[in-house]
């Protein structure tokens, strides 16, 4: 198709245009003349581009671009087959002719538009991971003492008052519950035992809410979201739900918020919490 004997104009239509793969990075319009008598010279001729980098050109309007390096030489959009484009390559390209001053910057905008679009796509994916857990937690350790009313949380929990007696009487477990606590990344593992017998609670920090056993309660399958509490140092759940029991709570019940830190004397603490009642459980290591 000729073009216009005004204006000589190629625009990057992307993904709906014929490509081209030539080798550009600067694309120059050659304006046509008018004589004496305001008659066109050349006319009839096509723009000459000048070509020095790879570049990737494509119109729908344009069936020729005369193209000059070194020589002139013609090439036909319509024959030749599309490339693609790779990351090195504009995203598009723009051929500005006589009186297209108006839209230089809406071009301009079209082609930073297209190379945000590009290194956005070109960008690395940040991967978030979760905050590291202390290694702190990690050994064996023996109950060593209860602080707090535990009489008001074992209450608190359903248990009758024979029951809180002979716990009273165990001292609460001192000195015979135990935990074996191993952590990998950021999996957290505590194997309990103690007069009720082993259980062994499981999570994983930061994983969202996951199912595991209550602590020190094999026959308790709860819901917690366990996170890392940087500030204190902490491994920490709170609002976690009854799945399934054995005990006196049933499924749908809340269950004691719980703490776990190393105090300053490098004890290990297990906190818990039960409308509102808070309970210390501080364990030595063996």
């Amino acid at each position: 198709q000729g073009l216009n004997s005004e204006v000589s104009v190629l625009r990057i239509m992307w993904a709906s245009c014929c490509q081209a793969h030539v080798d550009d990075t600067e694309i120059l319009s050659q304006p046509q003349v008018k004589s004496e008598s305001g008659a066109l010279t050349g006319e009839d001729e096509k723009p000459v581009v000048s070509l020095s980098q790879t570049e990737t050109v494509a119109s729908s309007d344009v069936g020729q671009v005369d193209i000059a390096q070194g020589e002139t030489s013609a090439l036909n959009l319509d024959d030749t087959p599309p490339a693609p484009v790779s990351a090195a390559q504009e995203a598009s390209v723009a051929v500005l002719g006589v009186g297209e001053v108006g839209k230089e910057e809406e071009i301009k905008a079209e082609l930073q538009q297209a190379r945000d679009v590009r290194e956005l796509m070109e960008a690395p994916v940040a991967v978030i991971q979760p905050t590291p857990i202390s290694t702190d937690f990690v050994g064996e350790w023996v109950l060593d003492r209860c602080e707090g009313d535990m009489q008001a949380f074992l209450g608190a929990l359903g248990l009758s008052y024979f029951i809180r007696k002979g716990a009273a009487a165990m001292s609460y477990g001192a000195g015979k519950f135990q935990a074996s606590i191993q952590i990998e990344g950021n999996e957290f593992t505590s194997t309990e035992s103690g007069p009720r017998g082993t259980s062994v609670q499981k999570f994983v920090v930061g994983g969202g809410t996951q199912q595991c056993s209550s602590a020190g309660e094999k026959d308790t399958i709860i819901s917690v979201d366990p996170k890392w509490d940087p500030s204190r140092n902490a491994i920490a759940y709170a609002g976690g739900t009854v799945i399934s029991s054995k005990d006196s709570m049933k499924p749908g019940d809340v269950v004691p918020d719980i703490c776990r830190f190393i105090n300053s004397k490098g004890e290990l603490v297990l906190e818990q919490q039960y409308k509102g009642v808070t309970v210390f459980r501080v364990f030595r290591r063996l």
